[in-house]
């Protein structure tokens, strides 16, 4: 990779290092065959997508960026019963940390899951939903929400100082513009306020089993970037805030399961022997006989909070 030509979507800056190299026709086969979706018009007449890393703050992207999805790539991706989880962890952990809040901003709301559960511990506060996926967004709206079908770039214009808290789960890493983003999500927070940001964690369970588990969906189109909890600590350097609080999923057991059987693939091979390593449950004994050593694993994700300082500065806010 030519350093100089690739440049940091969190820093602006070219210091970035070329990780790894992987086969577009990796990406087009797990797409076709396990989600029914056709990637080609992002990935052109590439033969491989780079992960690369920025030096300067450990946030980990993939190059080309032009190879992230689209609305139309994420309706169909969604389409999937399992692409929202009704009963997630970063929703039940980020509702107890809302302090006094009487206003909650979600971003990227999708179907209105957290805004329900929020709404369900206090009917006092306001709750708005910001979600792009105009099915997404009616089923958030079904549900109760008060969902605006918008971007938060165009909605951070006219409502800055608006939230006492500003959320975003599983966002930021499908945002090709990280930096813009991020203070974007900040300005909308009054100062004092609190910015809550879930991903999944690339330290522990996300990159160990995404080599075994088909996990392209840690990958383009579906991801672009990929956080943990130190690229995510490096966001107080680009966004006047401190933070103030971090938890990790613990690890429970259809996860330590799923790690169990990619650490049994990982030496038979993810091959013939694996399958009939899975069909013979022998990752489960895996599970049970290496307990100890599997919750050592952090779970899938990465919750943070921080607290917004002072305002955000304009010419950052405009590029």
């Amino acid at each position: 990779m030519d350093a100089l030509r690739v440049i940091s979507p969190l820093t602006g800056r070219a210091n970035v290092e070329t990780i790894r190299r992987i086969p577009v026709s990796r990406l087009q086969r797990f797409y076709r065959d396990h989600l029914g979706v056709d990637i080609d018009r992002f990935v052109g007449d590439l033969d491989a997508v780079e992960v690369c890393r920025c030096l300067d703050t450990g946030f980990e992207f993939y190059w080309p960026l032009t190879t992230a999805g689209d609305a139309s790539f994420y309706d169909d991706i969604s389409k999937h019963p399992w692409y929202y989880d009704p009963d997630r962890w970063e929703h039940r952990e980020a509702a107890g940390w809302l302090e006094e809040a009487r206003t909650v901003v979600d971003v990227g709301c999708g179907d209105g899951a957290f805004l329900e559960l929020v709404g369900k511990r206090s009917a006092a506060i306001e709750r708005l939903g910001l979600e792009l996926s105009p099915d997404a967004a009616r089923v958030a709206r079904e549900g109760g929400a008060d969902v605006v079908n918008q971007s938060l770039e165009v909605f951070a214009r006219d409502n800055g100082g608006r939230a006492d808290v500003v959320t975003a789960f599983e966002v930021l890493e499908h945002v090709v513009d990280p930096l813009r983003f991020i203070i974007d999500l900040v300005s909308v927070a009054k100062p004092g306020g609190l910015v809550i940001i879930g991903v999944p964690d690339n330290d522990g369970f996300t990159a160990e089993t995404e080599e075994i588990l088909g996990g392209a969906l840690n990958m383009p189109p579906h991801h672009i970037g990929r956080w943990r909890r130190s690229s995510l600590e490096s966001i107080v350097d680009i966004a006047p805030v401190t933070l103030v609080r971090v938890a990790h999923e613990p690890l429970e057991k259809p996860a330590r399961d799923r790690l169990a059987y990619a650490r049994v693939a990982r030496v038979l091979g993810n091959g013939r022997l694996a399958g009939l390593a899975w069909r013979a449950r022998l990752h489960r004994l895996y599970s049970r006989v290496g307990a100890a050593a599997l919750v050592r694993v952090g779970g899938p994700t990465i919750l943070v909070a921080f607290r917004r300082l002072s305002d955000v500065p304009q010419e950052r806010r405009n590029g």
